[in-house]
This record gives structure tokens, sequence and C-alpha cells, in this order.
């Protein structure tokens, strides 16, 4: 076989300045029956000794196959990490003094451990007798006879099996504990990742019904006027209420101020309750100045709401019962509005309550007995609403009272003698009611009565 010429090109220069320190490796398979074209690795090392260390006789027949897939799963990088690996062992057998020219020559036994795994077999290096030019070889690697592509091609072939820009981590210990960690880590973020959703949905949230330090000392204070479990319910005025005092109010009261902390409460509560944020006008509330400077609400001299005077503002929803609880309270105006349900009879716990007015709104069901013991109860307008049932005869109890209006609504039966009794009485008006009877003649004998409603209803 002939020899190329010592006149080396510039990329043989680069490829036997990039083997310098490598030794020599070559597949010893003597079971080959085809002569194959020998590459004298050699003219990459020493250009004086074309004759020393020639590379063997035998060389690796590559398949088309392997070719298009032993270059993609890096075969180059075992190929070249076998060869660094080798030189620092430095037990390569037959490696001379010189590792330039060193020759290691590998039989099939030892061939195995220069490939990847997947190819890492027996089969690998065997030989495949009846292997043709240009077909498929040994173990499934293309022969490379003469003639099978010109030397450029070839020595290209050899370069990029023996010069890979980086070794492979193929079963590297550090590889393993790669994997190791990186698995732990993965791992532990799914978990951070889980338990968070978890948290999230509230299975390990706290309980709805858990509270700060803080919530537990004002819910102590504030359950003598409201329900607890109200208080610790989500999404509930008073929940709302009070979470706003705890978290939000800048005023940061102490639960031992119980006083103020139960009259913002239920100011608080009242806003929440009768939907606030659509109110026409709503300067000051849940702001961090006194309830006594939010708009339609005024004090006494010690700073206790006396009056809650809000009309045609949009307010829509329930009275809260909780303002009930107010002491000071001389004054319920609340006209043209659209609150309904029932009046709460609770309201006669309201000794001072001297103004009660809730003119056109949606009250319904009947009014309350309690309120007719109200002895301080001057004015009552519960006009334009959907009350009903009959006037009750004790209405004689309220002796202070001036206004009367309970036009517009469905009272029925009777008008009670015991109207005439009420000496202080300037105005009545009970038309557009479905009631009945005859007028009482009690009334000519109230003096100060100036005007009375009553139209022609009565029989």
């Amino acid at each position: 076989m002939s020899r190329r010429s010592n006149n080396k090109t510039d990329e043989e220069m680069s490829i036997g300045t990039s083997l310098a320190e490598a030794p020599t490796v070559v597949i010893n398979n003597s079971s080959f029956k085809k002569t194959v074209r020998k590459y004298d690795v050699d003219e990459h090392y020493d250009n004086d000794n074309d004759n020393d260390n020639s590379v063997s006789s035998n060389s690796v027949e590559y398949s088309q196959e392997v070719k298009k897939n032993l270059h993609e799963r890096k075969v180059n990088e075992t190929v070249r990490r076998a060869l660094v690996m080798k030189r620092l062992d430095g037990a390569t057998p037959g490696t001379s003094s010189n590792p330039g020219k060193a020759n290691a020559k590998v039989d099939n036994a030892d061939a195995s451990s220069l490939y990847p795994l997947s190819v890492a077999t027996g089969d690998a290096v065997k030989s495949q007798e009846g292997g043709q030019k240009g077909g498929h070889g040994p173990g499934g690697l293309e022969s490379v006879y003469e003639g099978d592509g010109d030397e450029a091609i070839d020595e290209q072939k050899l370069h990029g099996l023996l010069n890979t820009s980086k070794p492979s981590l193929i079963g590297s210990p550090t590889s393993g504990r790669r994997k190791f960690w990186f698995i732990i880590a993965i791992g532990l973020a799914s978990i951070g990742v889980i338990m968070g959703g978890l948290f999230a949905a509230g299975v390990f949230g706290t309980d709805s019904s858990s509270s700060s330090e803080t919530g537990l000392d004002y819910i102590s204070v504030l359950e003598s006027i409201s329900d607890r479990t109200l208080m610790e319910t989500p999404d509930t005025y008073e929940y709302n209420a009070l979470q706003w005092i705890e978290n939000e109010d800048t005023l940061m009261l102490e639960s031992t101020d119980e006083l103020a902390l139960r009259q913002r409460y239920i100011m608080a509560l009242f806003y929440f309750a009768l939907n606030g944020e659509s109110w026409s006008l709503n300067m000051g509330w849940l702001l961090g100045v006194s309830e006594c400077k939010w708009y339609g609400v005024s004090c006494n001299s010690s700073g206790q709401v006396g009056s809650i005077e809000i009309e045609s503002n949009r307010l829509k929803g329930q009275l809260p019962t909780e303002i009930t609880s107010l002491p000071s309270l001389y004054e319920v105006n609340v006209r043209n509005n659209q609150i309904s349900g029932p009046i709460s009879p609770l309201f006669a716990d309201l000794t001072n309550l001297t103004v009660f007015v809730l003119e056109d709104n949606r009250f319904n069901s009947t009014l309350p007995v309690d309120l007719f013991f109200i002895s301080s109860l001057k004015v009552l307008i519960v006009s334009e609403n959907d009350l009903e049932g009959s006037i009750p005869s004790m209405i004689e109890e309220l002796q202070e009272l001036e206004t009367l209006n309970l036009a517009g609504n469905s009272f029925e039966g009777d008008i009670p003698e015991e109207i005439g009794s009420l000496e202080k009485m300037i105005s009545l008006d009970l038309q557009s009611n479905k009631l009945s009877g005859e007028i009482p003649l009690s009334l000519g004998s109230l003096n100060s009565l100036g005007e009375v409603l009553i139209e022609s209803f009565c029989n």
C-alpha cells in the first residue's frame, strides 16, 4: 500500500497537533476477512519516522447506520474520553517513552470500553463474514476500504473520531452525583408547588374560625353585641367589619377601650351591611379619622355617636341590629333609600331615641310592638314601605310623640281609640292604608293637633 506524501496540509498539521499528546489506539480484529485500507496515523505524529510504529494492518469498518448514529450519540466524545483516560492512567500496554509515538493496541475485549453503552457490546467489534465494499462490515460498522471515498474525507472521519471538543460524561461518578442532586432538587420543588397549592386551597391553612391574638381580644369584647360565629365566618358583614378594624384601621384601637371599639365596629358594620362602596356620598367612611367625622354621623361632646342621618344616598340592604347597641343614639334617619327587611324590635333598647325615620324604603312585616314602649320617641315616620298589620292600642305609651306618619303601607283594621291620648301630637298621617271603622272622637280633644290626614278609607 502506497504511503501519502510527507507534505501535510494545514488540516493534517492541526490534526497532528491535537493528537500529539494522545496514544494511538488500534482495534485488532483477526476475524476480518476483507483487506481494508490502512490509516497511517503516525504521519500525524512524526515525519521522520515513516517506517516506525506504523498502524496495525486491521482497521475499523464503519457502517452507514453507525456513521449516522454514532456521531449523533457522541461516540466522538466517548472515544476522546477513553484516549485521555488511557493516557492519564499511564498503564496502556505497549506505550513507549515518547507519548507522541506511543501505540496502544487494544483487542476486541478492550474495544467495547471505547464506545458508548449503546454499542459497547461484543457485537460492536465482532466481524461479520460476507461484508462487502461500501456495505456493512463487522459489528454493523461501515467498512472503510480503499476506494471508499477520497483520503480527505477519510481523514476528516478520523479527525472527527479522535479530536472531539469535550469528553463524554457517560458513566462518570460526577455525572451520577449531579443526576442525584438534580432529582432531589426537582422533587423538593415539586413538593413545594404541591404544598403551596394545598395551602392556597385552604387544606392546611388556618381554620376560618381562627383569628390572631388581637382579633380574639376584639371578639371577646364584641361578642356581647354581635354573633361570634358571624364574626369568624369569612364574607359576612360582621367578619369584614372586624377584619377592617384589626388589619386596616389606622387608629389601631386597643381591646381595652371597649366603648370606642364597639362604636367603631358598629359603624363599620353599618357601612358594609348597607353597601357603603356604592353610596352617593361616603366621605370619611373607613378612613383613619374618628367615626364622628364620617358623612351623616354626629357625636355628642363625649365622642359617642348620637345621630345617623343619611337620606337619599343609595343605602341598600338591611339595617344591622348592632346599631341598637349605641347607647347615646337619639336619631336614625335613613329616608329615601333601598333598605329592606323587617324592623327589629331591638330598637326599643335605644332609650334615648327621639327621631326614627324610615320613610320611603322597602321595610316589610309589621311594626314591632316594642317600639311603642320607647318613652322618649317624638317622631315616628315609617311611611311608604311595605308594612302591614294593625295599629296596636299600646300606642298610648308614646306620650312624647309629636309626629306619627304611617301612610302608604298596608295597615288595616280600626284606628285605636287610645290614639286620642297623645296630647303632644302635632301631625298625624294615616292615609293610603287599608284602615276601616270610624275616626276616633278622642282625636277632637287633641288641642295641639294641627294636621290630620286619614282620608275616607274609614267607614
